[in-house]
């Protein structure tokens, strides 16, 4: 059976992670559109170019540039969607183009987690630039200190994840997607979750949310 889900969530929530745990739960496409931004960025494309910027000082990408991706991926109807839509405008395109495919959203979640904890979290995240591994200085180090335990890369910091962009982008979050939880509260489709705890306790919360 399809399943159309989106999962809301301040950066460093912990929404990519569940999301990707309920895709393989719902056996739907697992679709982020900071995954596809950063790989347009890693491949230096046009679109790449044009939001390495933004990305960098923790500002979201044009709207009508994530609508052209996210368009191009919801078509087979079933997916769990993270980090869209990101304010007001895009959940209204969003609920309008689902509707004309006859296929509306089932159910969102909101993954809450406290400012504190967020930048905690995001500022000691390392990614390995050669494999993309990511680790953390507390919860999840790598066994070689500053280099990557798969391939031996040198762990860097991304720009995005440094503790003053990260205030930044919690900022930019709780302006823009505060409107967007209440636009699917009033359509009684928002199940909120807490998102501390055990990563697999989450997610069979959110599955019985939603279920």
């Amino acid at each position: 059976m399809k399943k159309r889900i989106i999962v809301l969530g301040a950066p460093g929530a912990g929404k990519g992670t569940q999301a990707r745990n309920l895709a393989l739960h719902f056996n739907a496409e697992h679709i982020s559109t900071g995954e596809m931004l950063r790989e347009h960025v890693k491949n230096n494309t046009l679109v790449g170019e044009s939001i390495q910027y933004l990305i960098d000082v923790g500002k979201l990408a044009p709207d009508e540039l994530v609508l052209g991706l996210v368009v191009n991926k919801i078509l087979n109807g079933n997916y769990v969607l993270d980090g869209y839509p990101r304010n007001l405008k895009q959940a209204e395109t969003l609920h309008e183009i689902c509707k004309k495919m006859g296929e509306p959203i089932d159910g969102v979640v909101l993954v809450n987690v406290s400012d504190n904890v967020i930048i905690e979290r995001i500022s000691g995240r390392l990614v390995c630039p050669d494999c993309g591994k990511m680790f953390h200085y507390i919860y999840y180090p790598s066994k070689k200190g500053l280099d990557c335990d798969n391939c031996e890369g040198r762990l860097e910091t991304r720009k995005d994840d440094k503790a003053a962009t990260v205030k930044d982008r919690l900022a930019v979050y709780h302006e823009t997607t505060q409107p967007v939880v209440e636009f699917y509260r009033d359509m009684n489709l928002l199940k909120t979750v807490d998102g501390t705890g055990q990563m697999s306790e989450i997610t069979q919360n959110i599955i019985s949310a939603l279920e």
